[in-house]
């Protein structure tokens, strides 16, 4: 598995640790160009952050203002003909808590446009919490488990309607798959989701994947849904992983 990560130097080491869950053979970071001098100290904070990493795979550097690595980046994008995409939840909702709905509809236009040309490609999105807690008027992230689960049942119903609605105006099907840590874990339940995964992409359908937080107890639960798109990746043996975050 190729793994593409666009993330910030401080939370470097954690994410890798999650996403070596995936067994990258080949690892692309991405960090900012340096455009001024605030930006060229978070790149020297990256580099020092990379050096200490023991990667433990062949590992791709990669800044914006160096066009080689960005071109070697793209090639292998191109090349990869399985893709899976994950998605947090900060990235898809504006700074009120609301579904930043032009981000969601550039991201279904993008994705949709890597399948017409022929690609394979599954989405792993976050966000079923704050999607149902905004559909329900909460003002405040609920605490107890099962406010949270309450929460989430409304939110994949909201999330989904979104994406249905934004895909097929751009020819495209999409499908849901909920996910708990047993599934992936039990060999039987996870054939079962190669299986079904296998069938949507031979009728050209883009699966959606989510944790399943409205039933998911502690001991089932993942917890972070870049853990879970490493594993996704993994059993469905993806040519490339791309996570998009800007968390710390």
């Amino acid at each position: 598995v190729r793994v593409m990560l666009w993330t910030r130097p401080d939370c470097l080491r954690q994410q890798f640790e999650v996403i070596k869950k995936a067994a990258p053979s080949v690892l692309f970071l991405i960090s900012d160009g340096g455009r001024n001098e605030k930006e060229m100290a978070k790149i020297m904070e990256s580099r020092k952050i990379y050096d200490e990493i023991d990667w433990d795979c062949t590992v791709h550097k990669l800044y914006f203002d160096e066009n080689q690595g960005m071109y070697n980046m793209m090639k292998n994008v191109k090349d990869a003909k399985r893709i899976v995409i994950k998605v947090g939840t900060s990235t898809l909702t504006h700074r009120s808590g609301r579904l930043n709905l032009k981000l969601m509809d550039r991201l279904a236009m993008v994705l949709s446009d890597i399948k017409n040309s022929g690609r394979e490609v599954g989405l792993v999105t976050s966000g079923a919490v704050t999607a149902g807690m905004n559909k329900m008027g909460l003002k405040e992230r609920p605490k107890e488990i099962k406010e949270k689960q309450a929460a989430a049942s409304v939110g994949q119903c909201e999330l989904m309607f979104i994406y249905d609605k934004l895909f097929s105006q751009y020819g495209h099907v999409v499908s849901q798959l909920l996910l708990t840590k047993d599934v992936t874990e039990n060999e039987v339940l996870c054939n079962n989701v190669v299986n079904t995964f296998e069938t949507l992409l031979s009728y050209h359908v883009l699966p959606i994947i989510n944790e399943n937080d409205s039933v998911a107890i502690d001991e089932l639960v993942y917890g972070d849904n870049d853990m879970m798109s490493a594993v996704t990746a993994k059993i469905l043996n993806a040519d490339l992983l791309i996570i998009l975050t800007d968390q710390e």
